[in-house]
Formats: structure tokens, C-alpha cells, sequence
């Protein structure tokens, strides 16, 4: 990359990407871990065509900002906004919401107060490491680099998949050789601790590797480790049985790789939240009435709301669908499943002539194509939980625009510091 500008700007704004806006006579600056008002000394870089800013001191700051809780930022591209006050932060999630939903000329009394889950509650995460001059750096990226930002701990996951960060990293230089890199996931399952790790063109772990490793597991109280080659797993440490989370009372089987929500508090907070949009005019659930759980996962509202009527759920991750089967199954619950990808194949509004109530949880893209078959159907009620404010409103939009209402929206901050925000809307016919 080419050095085209080195400069100095005033931040005038800070962005729903989380990035400082500012200018100069070159043109637009957008920069990471600022604020208003703070006067930034930047590099300007050129590479094929394209330009990228790169924040290298703040020269004045704005007052009125945090002290960071952690000692990582500024470096880690992990949390944008640890920085702000907390009057501030809030603010800025709810003009997330806000600003998507100014298209649609939204009523401000739609949006409902912001749900927070707190710092330090992540139960899931997935790690980069290389191993270089006998040292194992393990943590996430530098914001918009492939660096590896080497993390001893990390305060956004829970404390105990924190804790075992730095005694790995001991455990993985003996494992490791020089120059090798390495994925690495961790999970916290109401089953205790899964740690799933990938090395880059290895097959397999001599035995006194995997002595470090067990060894390692045993004294971080680690539940199941296993050591991954493409399809094959070698469990180095725990038994056969399968980690599982809880929705509702039922078990449901996951690995470290499955998608999962953020927290244990975000699978009973928005599990609520669609059990009570769903569920309350009870003159309309019963065994009679079938509700409709379209990208299901596993489980998350198909197990809630199945205990107040069949639910047929769709997806199209195979292994999702069987973990929620099986438990299903196990418990006698009302719930059919089918395998399908919403995206290539909509339901189409025959499909759901027989539904009157309906919850999509669809991925960051949305789902245009089945909410267009959604507005052709019979459905009254639904409840749309989106990752994406963005397309959460260009979905709202067609359901709006053909008849229904947008009853009420709730951000809820589940990725706490981060320019991430779920939003969930009612909308009724």
C-alpha cells in the first residue's frame, strides 16, 4: 500500500459502523476508537484504487469520553466503543434503530426502551493463532488488518472462558510448531466448558501433545477438548457426550461451531419476548393453531412457543435441525421440522395458507424473498428478529407497505461495546 496522506482532522461524527467521520481536501476520514470533537493524526493509504485510513494518534481528545475497560483497545478490532459514556453509548444504540427506521416515516413511540445485556456475558467465541519464534499469539484481528492482536485474557467473554485464554496459549507452544497457525472455538454449554481447535494442515497430535492438552484441560476445568482435522474430530479430553444448551427447560445438543446467541440472557430475553407476542391472545393458540418458526436454528422460540401450540419450524442447517428434533422428540413436544433454504426456496403464500401466526429469525442478509411470499399469505401476526436494523427496515418496509402495522420495535445490545445491535418487531394484519 502506497502513502498518500499524512493529516490531521477534527472528528464531526461518529458513524452506525462505530467509525469517527471526519475530512479532508483528499476527502472523506473515517477512523476507529474516536469521538466528536477529538482532533485525530491519521495516515491516508492507497492499493489498487481503493484508500484506507489509519488512526495514529489523537492529538486532542473530547472530554467527555470512558476510560476503557479493557487494556486491548485501541488495538483489538473486537470492541469499537468502550470509550464512550454510558449515557452516550445508549444514545447511540438506540439511533441505530432510529436512523434505519427514518425510511419507513416510523411513529417514535413504536420504539420500545433499549435492552442491555452486560459486558462480560459472551458465551461463544472464535479465535485466530500463529505460533512465531516460540511464542503463541492468540486473540482476534487489529480492526481491518489480518494481525493478530495477542490476548492474555478478554473481558466480553465470561469470566471463565476468559481464564483459560493464557494458560492455552502455554499449553499450544508446546503443541504448535513454528510458523504453524491455528482456529480456535470455544463454547460455554450448560455442560461446562468446549474447546474445538483446528492447526492448519496437521492431521493428527503425537501422544505427548496431547498429553499437554489434557493436561491443560483438567486444570482449567475444560469439559471437552477436541482436536479437528476438516470432518475428523479427535476428542482429546471428555467423554462422547455432547455439549447442550438449555431453551425452556430442554436440552439441545451444539458444538463450538454452531450458531449460537450471544448469551444465555439473550435466549431467555428474546425467547420471552416471541412467547408473549405470539402466545397472548390465547383464543388463537391452542392444539388446533400451528405457529410457523422459519430459520429455527435450534430451537431457540421453536421449544418456548411449542408449549402453547404446534410449531413447524424450517431450516437449512442439517445438524441444527437434528439437535432440535432429537430433543424434541426426547421431550414429546409438538414440533415438525423440515429442512429448507428460505432463501433459494421461499415458502410460498399456498405453503402458508394454514398459518396465522409466524416468527422469522432470519440471518444478517434478511429475507425479502419470503417476506414478498409473507405479504401474499394469510398470516397475522409476526414477530421478526434481525441482526441487521438495515434490512430489518427493508424487510418492515414491504410488510408495511402491504397492509401490516408496525405494532412496537425493541433494540435489544446484546454484543455490549461493539456496533452490533438485534432488533425485534411486531407487526399485525
Amino acid at each position: 500500500m502506497a502513502l498518500v496522506e499524512q493529516a490531521i482532522c477534527t472528528i464531526e461524527k461518529v458513524n452506525f459502523q462505530g467509525l469517527g467521520e471526519g475530512k479532508t481536501e483528499q476527502g472523506p476520514v473515517r477512523l476507529p476508537y474516536v469521538l466528536p470533537g477529538d482532533v485525530a493524526e491519521f495516515e491516508r493509504h492507497a492499493y489498487r484504487g481503493k484508500s484506507e485510513t489509519i488512526l495514529k494518534n489523537i492529538v486532542e481528545k473530547n472530554a467527555s469520553r470512558k476510560e476503557p475497560v479493557c487494556q486491548y483497545f485501541g488495538a483489538c478490532g473486537g470492541c469499537l466503543l468502550q470509550h464512550f459514556l454510558d449515557e452516550d453509548y445508549a444514545k447511540f444504540k438506540v439511533g441505530m434503530l432510529e436512523n434505519a427506521l427514518k425510511e419507513m416515516l416510523y411513529i417514535p413511540n413504536v420504539i420500545l426502551p433499549l435492552i442491555t445485556v452486560p459486558f462480560g456475558q459472551r458465551r461463544r467465541a472464535n479465535m485466530n493463532g500463529v505460533k512465531k519464534n516460540d511464542q503463541v499469539y492468540l486473540g482476534f484481528h487489529r480492526f481491518h488488518s489480518h494481525q493478530i492482536i495477542n490476548l492474555d485474557y478478554c473481558p466480553s467473554l465470561l469470566p471463565e472462558l476468559s481464564a483459560i485464554i493464557a494458560p492455552l496459549k502455554k499449553a499450544l507452544a508446546v503443541v504448535m510448531e513454528d510458523r504453524e497457525k491455528l482456529v480456535l472455538f470455544v463454547a460455554k454449554s450448560a455442560s461446562g466448558i468446549d474447546v474445538s481447535l483446528e492447526i492448519h494442515n496437521r492431521t493428527f497430535l503425537e501422544e505427548h501433545k496431547r498429553k499437554v492438552l489434557k493436561e491443560f484441560a483438567l486444570e482449567c476445568n475444560v469439559g471437552r477438548l477436541i482436536f479437528r482435522y476438516r470432518k475428523r474430530v479427535d476428542v482429546i479430553h471428555g467423554d462422547e457426550s455432547i455439549p447442550y444448551v438449555v431453551f425452556d427447560g430442554v436440552e439441545v445438543a451444539i458444538d463450538s461451531h454452531c450458531f449460537l446467541q450471544s448469551s444465555d440472557m439473550s435466549d431467555r430475553v428474546l425467547g420471552d419476548m416471541v412467547v408473549k407476542y405470539l402466545t397472548s391472545h390465547k383464543e388463537h393458540v391452542g392444539c388446533d393453531v400451528k405457529i410457523l418458526d422459519l430459520f429455527c436454528g435450534r430451537g431457540t422460540y421453536t421449544i418456548p412457543l411449542s408449549r402453547h401450540a404446534h410449531v413447524d419450524g424450517f431450516e437449512c442447517d442439517a445438524k441444527a435441525l437434528r439437535a432440535l428434533g432429537d430433543a424434541a422428540q426426547t421431550n414429546n413436544l409438538p414440533i415438525t421440522l423440515k429442512q429448507r433454504d428460505l432463501f433459494s426456496y421461499p415458502l410460498t403464500s399456498e405453503e402458508l395458507i394454514n398459518y396465522r401466526k409466524c416468527i422469522i429469525n432470519p440471518p444478517r442478509a434478511g429475507a425479502e424473498a419470503q417476506i414478498r411470499e409473507i405479504t401474499n399469505s394469510k398470516i397475522e401476526e409476526i414477530c421478526y428478529v434481525s441482526c441487521s436494523p438495515e434490512t430489518f427496515v427493508r424487510d418492515a418496509k414491504i410488510l408495511v407497505e402491504s397492509g401490516y402495522t408496525l405494532v412496537e420495535v425493541t433494540p435489544f445490545d446484546q454484543f455490549y461495546y461493539s456496533p452490533h445491535l438485534e432488533v425485534i418487531g411486531y407487526f399485525k394484519k
